[in-house]
């Protein structure tokens, strides 16, 4: 059996081949039930609409869709989160692109809200997804939870 890896991104920040299928955030380009599993790394806090694109994730994967992602807890959780989400996106972005390491310069990379580990389960079941597997590794005095979600459509 074997395995295709297909990555989607808003846009091409790959250091290497082969690049991302590119898309506008909202509507995937690919066909219903494409794939097997779906992936979806760090990148809730970046979405407009996340409960629509769980679903629209859920169009183009027809079994169980994996979400990893940083969750806070309390203030100064949300405090560490947005430090760290600074740090790894935005400083990164345009470090990465004042050395001309990638090829865009409009960043993508600005949050539109971070979440709480109630908050993202709230957004799945909204989306019409349960989580049947939930694996959570707590960092920084447990202010941070770095969340693995295995998530199945309800019903």
């Amino acid at each position: 059996a074997s395995v295709e890896v297909v990555q989607a991104d808003v846009v091409d920040m790959s250091f290497f081949p082969p690049a991302p299928t590119l898309f506008d955030g909202v509507e995937l380009p690919f066909i219903d039930n494409r794939f097997s599993l779906a992936l979806m790394l760090h990148m809730f806090h970046y979405l407009e609409e996340p409960v629509e694109f769980v679903k629209e994730v859920g169009r183009v994967a027809n079994g169980r869709v994996i979400v990893l992602q940083t969750t806070y807890s309390g203030k100064l959780g949300l405090i560490l989160l947005r430090m760290q989400d600074f740090i790894l996106g935005q400083l990164a972005f345009h470090i990465a692109a004042m050395c001309g390491a990638i090829k865009t310069k409009k960043c993508s990379m600005i949050p539109k809200r971070l979440y709480g580990k109630g908050d993202l389960e709230s957004t799945f079941t909204q989306a019409g997804y349960c989580v049947v597997i939930r694996k959570e590794e707590r960092k920084l005095v447990c202010l941070l939870n770095k969340g693995l979600y295995v998530l199945e459509k309800a019903g």
